[in-house]
């Protein structure tokens, strides 16, 4: 089999391998039994409760509601058994049409009581629509067969805007219902919600491969003498050489606070990962510091411009915000730079695409310091292009302006910032 390059196939291929329902029906043609296996999982067939008599009628109510919905499992299995659903557009809408009304009758209908059997189900069938999509919609490549894609650029950008809305209000939906994230059975529930996110087209365009950094730990220099402080360490991650357009993910939690700052604060701030992002993510202080290798940057990066992208959440308070809104002095942003201590400093906005992510532990935090809501959470938008001689070694620097005048370096939780994306675009080609 030949080597995968384009960057869609390689994000369906690495779906196929992690869904098994997409991998059945797009890969293996599975289409009758995969679909009635996920009916009965609807159905919830698996879930009798017998000695919880609450939960047993809810379910039994969720089953006959099921039953009288417009959700037709066989009318779907009809459509993709036609061997010209991957060229008719038609077909395709009306598929597509039906697996978004499976999303949209589970968050219409669910139950809190029944909600922990129904979140797989939920998250099962946003990946079965955005499988389908992803594979159907806008691959080269179906299955074993080679297409091509019935849309018009017009119509490309309706689906990635549709897409996009699907997944944002899938995701908020999710977090607002999983309140707490207290067992290792609620992690469970949530398996393979991280796909939604790194599936949204509109963030993550067809032509950038994403790639994510293995994640460590930067060390924490909180304790201490203060002359002992290693003021040059700085983590490291070697950004990837490759023939695509590449989005480079890194944790947060392998971003370097300042050691100074870290080191008078005299507390080292932990969290849970989150189930959205995978990300565990690190406090927002004053700077947050990298060092980004590049392997033969002389060539391999020449004339490819590198731009930075953050997702953070974000604690503020209201009425400043408002006022400084109102003010036309918007001082919640981020100062990036990349290269030495007199590089070219970027000012990028804060968040662009807001997402409610499920930020539980970090939300006890700060409510134990007695800061409240409200709080935001998503992509900021992307830096322009660094593209002047970075040296094979550059620093990246965050810092955030989100500053507090009655702040102290000990109440002042300003936010985390859950990974940073370093964008590296390939040069067009030019015939």
């Amino acid at each position: 089999m030949s080597e995968i390059n384009n960057p869609n196939e390689i994000f369906i291929n690495d779906l196929c391998k992690k869904v098994p329902i997409i991998e059945n029906i797009f890969r293996k043609g599975e289409i009758e039994k995969t679909l009635y296996d996920f009916e009965n999982e609807l159905l919830l067939l698996n879930n009798e409760k017998n000695n919880e008599n609450e939960i047993e009628i809810k379910i039994k109510n969720w089953r006959e509601n099921f039953k009288l919905s417009n959700i037709k499992i066989n009318e779907i299995i009809k459509l993709f058994k036609d061997e010209n659903y991957k060229n008719n557009s038609e077909i395709q809408q009306e598929i597509k049409k039906k697996l978004k009304s499976i999303i949209e009758f589970i968050m219409k209908n669910i139950d809190e009581s029944i909600i922990n059997y129904l979140i797989p189900q939920l998250i099962k069938s946003i990946l079965l629509y955005i499988g389908f999509i992803r594979i159907v919609l806008f691959s080269t490549t179906n299955a074993t067969t080679t297409t091509t894609t019935t849309l018009t650029d017009a119509n490309k950008e309706i689906e990635i805007k549709d897409l996009h809305e699907t997944i944002k209000e899938s995701i908020n939906f999710i977090s607002n219902n999983i309140k707490s994230l207290q067992s290792k059975e609620q992690y469970y529930y949530l398996n393979g919600i991280d796909l939604i996110l790194k599936s949204d087209i509109s963030i993550y365009p067809l032509d950038y491969q994403l790639i994510i950094e293995k994640p460590f730990l930067s060390k924490s220099q909180c304790e201490g003498c203060i002359e002992d402080l290693e003021t040059e360490y700085y983590p490291e991650v070697l950004l990837p050489i490759s023939n695509n357009s590449i989005i480079f993910r890194v944790d947060g939690q392998s971003i370097r606070q300042s050691p100074i700052s870290e080191h008078a604060l005299g507390r080292i701030y932990t969290f849970k990962l989150e189930p959205i992002t995978n990300c565990v993510g690190q406090f927002l202080s004053n700077q947050l510091s990298l060092k980004v290798k590049l392997a033969n940057a002389s060539t391999s990066f020449k004339n490819k411009p590198i731009s930075i992208r953050v997702f953070s959440i974000l604690h503020y308070d209201e009425k400043e915000m408002n006022n400084n809104n109102n003010n036309n002095n918007n001082n919640y942003n981020y100062e990036i730079q990349l290269g030495n201590n007199f590089g070219t400093v970027k000012i990028i906005s804060d968040v662009e695409h807001e997402f409610n992510i499920i930020n539980d532990h970090s939300y006890n935090l700060i409510k134990s310091l007695n800061i409240k809501k409200p709080f935001r959470c998503g992509y900021s938008d992307t830096t322009i292009g660094f593209s002047k001689d970075l040296g094979t070694d550059p620093i990246l620097n965050i810092r955030h302006k989100l500053q507090k005048p009655t702040s102290t370096l000990t109440t002042d939780i300003s936010g985390r910032i859950l990974f940073i994306e370093i964008f590296v675009k390939q040069p067009t080609k030019i015939d």
